[in-house]
């Protein structure tokens, strides 16, 4: 039977699969990092036994890598415990139903909090005004409803 996995972050190009039940289990994740690097979607892999974590590096679809790693009764992928973090809409159907946390927006909120307590402390230029726009600018995709 297939560990369960749960993909914690995914980024274009980037994504980390944490699989806690073999944690520290040094042949399972070599095993699982050559499987992988089979695919020819896949770029590189680098398999953390410490974390628990396989770090892929593709090219294409991260969906059709995961498949293809279930496929392969490497993983089985599971709801996340905690929020996805993602960039630019990934990591797609593997998340679906899962909270995700988009970095553009996720920076944006900081730098709004960031700059309204500038402004509070009376420092309106150049840290709190200039933070704003910042903020603005990473949030303008989100706010726009891409």
């Amino acid at each position: 039977m297939a560990p369960a996995a749960f993909l914690s972050s995914a980024a274009s190009g980037r994504a980390r699969i944490k699989v806690p039940s073999r944690l520290r289990d040094p042949s399972y994740f070599s095993d699982a990092a050559k499987a992988l690097g089979q695919h020819p979607a896949t770029r590189r892999v680098e398999a953390n036994p410490t974390t628990g974590s396989l770090l892929l590096y593709y090219g294409g679809s991260l969906h059709d890598v995961l498949k293809y790693g279930e496929e392969r009764q490497l993983f089985k992928l599971c709801p996340s415990p905690r929020a996805v973090l993602t960039t630019h809409g990934e990591p797609g159907p593997f998340a679906e139903g899962q909270p995700t946390v988009e970095m553009a927006a996720l920076g944006g909120m900081t730098l709004l909090g960031l700059a309204a307590y500038q402004i509070s402390k009376g420092k309106f230029l150049p840290a709190g005004l200039t933070m704003v726009f910042q903020a603005l600018d990473l949030l303008r995709p989100a706010l726009s409803g891409r």
